[in-house]
Formats: C-alpha cells, sequence, structure tokens
C-alpha cells in the first residue's frame, strides 16, 4: 500500500492506494483491511476519512465486503450510494 498526497497537517482524506506489495483488486483490498483494521482505525480517528483509491470497487456486492472487513459488526445502510448504483432506495449495505 502506499499513501500518496498527504499533508503534514493531517488534512483529509488519508489517501490509500495500491502498490508493489499489494494489488489493486477488491479481494486484495479486502484481505489488507482485515490484516491492518486497527492501522486504518488510526487514519480515521486522525484524519476524519480515509479514502482507499484505485481497488476496482465497482458494485455494491464489492462495497458490501469491502465495508463488512472494515467493521464486520455493523449493519450500515447507505440509501444515497445504493439508489446510485440502482439497487434501490433504502438498500441496506451491510
Amino acid at each position: 500500500m502506499q499513501t500518496p498526497y498527504q499533508t503534514e497537517n493531517g488534512a483529509m482524506p488519508f489517501v490509500v492506494e495500491p502498490s508493489g506489495d499489494v494489488e489493486g483488486s477488491p479481494h486484495a483490498l479486502v484481505s489488507w483491511i482485515t490484516a491492518h483494521r486497527q492501522l486504518l482505525n488510526r487514519w480515521l480517528h486522525k484524519h476524519g476519512a480515509v479514502l482507499l483509491r484505485a481497488f476496482g470497487v465497482s458494485t455494491p456486492e464489492i462495497f458490501r465486503g469491502v465495508a463488512a472487513a472494515f467493521c464486520p459488526s455493523s449493519r450500515i445502510t447507505m440509501p444515497d450510494i445504493s439508489s446510485r448504483f440502482g439497487a434501490g432506495r433504502h438498500s441496506p449495505f451491510g
């Protein structure tokens, strides 16, 4: 993983992109999140947001899998995002 575009003052969002050690696929992202959940939580608390970019998260189903890897015990509802993907106005993600 690489974290380009970071500023010294910790401006958000904290950007995470694939690099040579992690391929840019949803499967690799889920594996990395599972292994580095504490690190992601530290970044989230410090920066207020973490942008996971260029991992091929292109469908609601893939998004649900990534969200579940980050927060496995939560049920995430995102009506605005689900409607953008045509999954229904109040589809649960989680």
